[in-house]
């Protein structure tokens, strides 16, 4: 028997990229500003980054002070981020300036992209039968015919939004819609994303299996099943252990 009928995957950072990505730009404007930071720090930052956008009681504390406000969201964002660097107060203001600045630049002309190998897994995982689900946190509806242009809507089985569902991972309730939706008993499949706290803890919680997709090897140390390329999803499936 397979050891799945379901595979649910995240979107953002594990299906779907940004090109060039908000790292790079974040990395690239603070050298610009005179605070090169190493790559452990850096690290650093995305893994914090990752817990706090998984934390959703500050989350909603951070959108509601700035409800009437998205712009100053994220000012406040990225100051907050430069605190955790360790940046010092005299440079808090004019950083964040630029950084929002060439963040909002990106915003309104990066490019989405699906990596070839991503949609061949996907291709393979249908044919061999297996229903899937695309869950994300998205904070607003995707666009009418987003998945389409990326070349990932024939492969979903089901697409489920969080801020259509009033529910943010890693509350296990957004895993049991996907699941309730497929006609899957709960606790049986395998959930893939990149975010430790949200996809992997939230999976979990929902009595899923969760492979934790971590191409920067920004979480080397934890115990769990991990992998750095998506291909690996391939292997567990086979029942093989991905390589470390």
């Amino acid at each position: 028997m397979a050891r799945y009928d379901v595979v649910l995957f995240d979107l953002d950072d594990t299906l779907r990229f940004s090109r060039p990505s908000h790292r790079e730009v974040f990395a690239r404007t603070l050298a610009q500003q005179g605070f090169l930071q190493p790559e452990a720090r850096l690290k650093a930052l995305w893994r914090w980054s990752h817990a706090f956008w998984a934390n959703q009681p500050e989350v909603e504390r951070l959108r509601a002070a700035h409800k009437d406000d998205p712009e100053g969201l994220w000012r406040t964002w990225t100051r907050m981020q430069l605190r955790f660097l360790g940046l010092p107060p005299e440079a808090l203001d004019p950083v964040a300036e630029a950084l929002h600045q060439a963040l909002q630049a990106w915003r309104a002309n990066y490019q989405d992209w699906v990596p070839p190998d991503h949609l061949r897994l996907l291709e393979t995982l249908k044919a061999q039968g297996l229903r899937l689900g695309l869950v994300t946190n998205r904070g607003e509806p995707l666009e009418e015919g987003y998945l389409e242009r990326l070349g990932l809507a024939p492969y979903f089985d089901t697409v489920v939004v969080a801020a259509e569902e009033g529910v943010w991972k890693p509350d296990p309730r957004l895993f049991h819609k996907a699941l309730e939706r497929l006609g899957q008993p709960q606790g049986r499949g395998l959930y893939v994303g990149d975010n430790f706290f949200a996809d992997y803890q939230g999976a979990r919680a929902a009595g899923l299996d969760a492979l934790l997709f971590d191409p920067m090897d920004l979480f080397p140390d934890l115990p769990v099943p991990r992998i750095r390329r998506l291909d690996e999803v391939q292997r567990w499936l086979d029942g093989r252990t991905p390589p470390a």
